[in-house]
């Protein structure tokens, strides 16, 4: 295996711990290309802060922040983005939150 992608309903991999600390183990493993696909809930919040390698970005849904009733709606749109993408990917890890 020498790429990996992760898909996770957030913006940027660094801001959760667990999700950090693998990134960081796979890539320490040889595993050079690492890409997120994720949702960007607030503007300018997918940016990388705590790697000191490159990580692939490919926001699918933005918008709808972190409460309310929007937020149950775009969950929905997002599952179904998923299921789109996750059927041109090879290989996938499943990481909720």
């Amino acid at each position: 295996m020498n790429n990996i992608v992760f898909i996770a309903p957030l913006s940027a991999l660094s801001r959760r711990t667990r999700l950090f600390k693998i990134a960081v183990y796979v890539f320490g493993k040889g595993i050079r290309r690492i890409k997120h696909i994720g949702w960007e809930r607030l503007p300018n919040e997918a940016e990388e802060f705590a790697f000191d390698f490159v990580i692939e970005k490919e926001i699918i849904q933005s918008g709808g922040g972190y409460g309310g009733s929007k937020v149950k709606r775009l969950y929905l749109l997002w599952m179904l983005k998923l299921f789109f993408k996750g059927s041109l990917l090879e290989k996938v890890m499943w990481f909720g939150h």
